[in-house]
């Protein structure tokens, strides 16, 4: 018996040494660590730039506060010691007075505030040679009270991380020119909302791998005003590759919210993000290669003598532009092309979309639209979107246009279209969408063949639509804009696999085969029509008893 119990003791301190290891080994370092961040749908994590953790000063700054730390930067201008005379670095007992201008890799530079006052000057350029392993901090002692930064900044160099700033200024802008690698992030920047002129509060050229990361830009530029002022909230230029611009919030600018403005460079990653209140537009793509812009939120966008009132808009014959899982309303328009190659409009809700000032419903180009396309030298396709309460559903002029999978209902406007074509392309096509208007018509306005007022007609005349069904989709709540499906929604299985998931995978080697809401598609092995996909309750458990043993006998 002592045997056994020695026996079990041992097995017990064994067991509980291999816990602590683990626990310790898997929790010892939580302080400086964070969770690893999953980017949107379709868009592939930046190498650099957002899991940093920044160091420790304990670890990094050794000798503070009493004396300096070699590449150790601590920048307080009015705390009453600070001097920049024989300081090259600055401890907290002796701050400097400004932020150095070259700095090498693994340095580690501290700004703080601590009088309130605002760091201005002339415009500065600040150069960091940072590594992979060992990047350049330029960091606000706290994200909470952000110190000031009242002049424009370029940034050059590789491997930087900028963080907690508050910039405030009439006209000056982070510039990040000639350099790669670089995280711009945690950031404020809040224009005074006069009419400065164009530019950008954050403007990107020939740089490459740049993440521009949970900022809050705002009020460059007069969104008010009467005159052009394309003040935008960030802005990437030609040479510039795989850039980055997730989870801001950028709104009331002059400009837009993101533009893309370049002939040569590709890859622009626009995910996460909220816009809303600019004078033009949420996302302006004028040009660029392989943009995809996911899961961001726009609202707000109203005419201006500069602008229709577009949330989304593709200008200048970009190629491989993906608008996918995106939330657009309260807008005049919703998503348009006016001139693309090939452009994909994926799983996206749109709602509440309403002209503003005439209405003509023959034209190919009325305000109201939630997807437009036109001018465009490829296919524009329109595959798995949820449209509500929109003047007109999707309208073009005489692209081809594929419309697949598409839930358009409640149509404002009686005299509008669910689906315009105005001049017929050979290659439009239109098939598995679900229409439905409460006051009971579809209204397909299909070129030269003329304007139909049910799918069945519809149908007849073109031989389109054959699979399209005209019945409520028994959304959930649409009165609280709420549009997954309930049991019983005549769009659950009822739409075709496209192709476009798998060239998105075979161009990216992402899967973007998701709803809206997450929710892997498709459920129960076919699809569902529009942005959602349905998933019922969970079967209940199985309570049947098990059957009793048999050929058992007890020795």
């Amino acid at each position: 018996m002592e045997n056994t119990n020695n026996k079990i003791r041992s097995l017990y301190t064994k067991n509980l040494i291999i816990f602590l290891i683990v626990f310790f080994g898997i929790f010892g370092s939580v302080k400086n660590s964070q969770a690893v961040y999953t980017p949107p749908v379709g868009i592939p994590a930046p190498p650099f730039g957002i899991n940093e953790v920044v160091p420790t000063t304990a670890t990094q700054c050794l000798n503070w506060p009493s004396s300096a730390t070699v590449n150790c930067y601590y920048i307080d201008k009015d705390y009453p010691s600070a001097t920049d005379i024989n300081n090259i670095y600055g401890y907290p007992n002796v701050p400097r007075v400004s932020i150095p201008t070259t700095l090498a890799a693994g340095s580690y530079v501290e700004i703080h505030n601590s009088a309130g006052g605002a760091y201005t000057g002339t415009d500065m350029t600040i150069t960091g040679n940072g590594t992979a392993s060992n990047p350049v901090w330029i960091r606000g002692s706290s994200s909470v009270t952000k110190p000031t930064i009242r002049r424009a900044i370029a940034i050059r160099g590789s491997y930087m991380i900028i963080e907690n700033l508050y910039f405030d200024t009439d006209r000056k802008d982070v510039s990040i020119n000639l350099a790669n690698y670089i995280s711009f992030r945690n950031n404020e920047m809040a224009g005074p909302g006069i009419n400065s002129g164009n530019t950008a509060a954050v403007a990107v050229s020939d740089s490459s791998y740049i993440v521009i990361y949970n900022n809050r830009i705002h009020d460059w530029g007069n969104k008010n005003d009467t005159l052009e002022n394309d003040y935008h909230g960030v802005k990437v230029s030609s040479g510039s590759n795989s850039i980055w611009v997730l989870n801001n919030e950028i709104y009331n600018n002059g400009g837009d919210s993101i533009q893309t403005a370049f002939t040569t460079g590709a890859y622009v990653y626009i995910g996460g993000n909220t816009f809303y209140g600019n004078k033009e537009n949420a996302i302006d793509v004028k040009q660029g290669n392989h943009v995809i812009i996911s899961e961001n939120h726009a609202y707000g966008f109203l005419p201006s003598l500069t602008s229709a009132g577009t949330a989304i808009t593709i200008h200048y014959l970009p190629d491989n532009v993906w608008v996918i899982r995106n939330k657009v309303h309260d807008s005049t328009n919703g998503i348009f092309t006016t001139g693309s190659v090939n452009a994909y409009f994926v799983g996206n809700l749109v709602y509440n979309i309403h002209h503003s000032g005439a209405w003509d419903p023959s034209s190919s180009y009325q305000d109201g639209t939630a997807f437009h396309s036109r001018g465009s030298t490829g296919i524009t396709y329109v595959i798995g979107n949820t449209i509500d309460n929109a003047d007109i559903g999707i309208q073009t002029s005489n692209d081809p246009i594929i419309i697949y999978n598409n839930i358009i209902s409640n149509r404002a406007m009686s005299d509008g279209n669910d689906i315009h074509s105005g001049t017929l392309n050979a290659l439009t096509d239109a098939d598995y969408n679900l229409i439905y208007n409460s006051y009971g018509t579809a209204r397909v306005k299909w070129g030269s063949a003329g304007t139909f007022t049910s799918i069945n007609s519809f149908n007849s005349a073109t031989g389109k639509c054959a699979n399209c069904i005209q019945s409520n989709p028994l959304y959930t709540n649409p009165a609280v804009s709420v549009y997954t499906l309930s049991a019983g929604s005549p769009a659950i299985n009822r739409a075709m696999a496209n192709f476009v998931y798998q060239k998105f995978y075979d161009t990216y080697g992402i899967d973007i085969r998701f709803a809206i809401d997450g929710t892997p598609r498709p459920q129960d092995g076919v699809w569902d029509i529009g942005a959602y996909e349905y998933v019922g309750a969970a079967p209940p458990p199985d309570t049947t008893p098990p059957a009793a043993p048999s050929g058992v006998s007890v020795l």
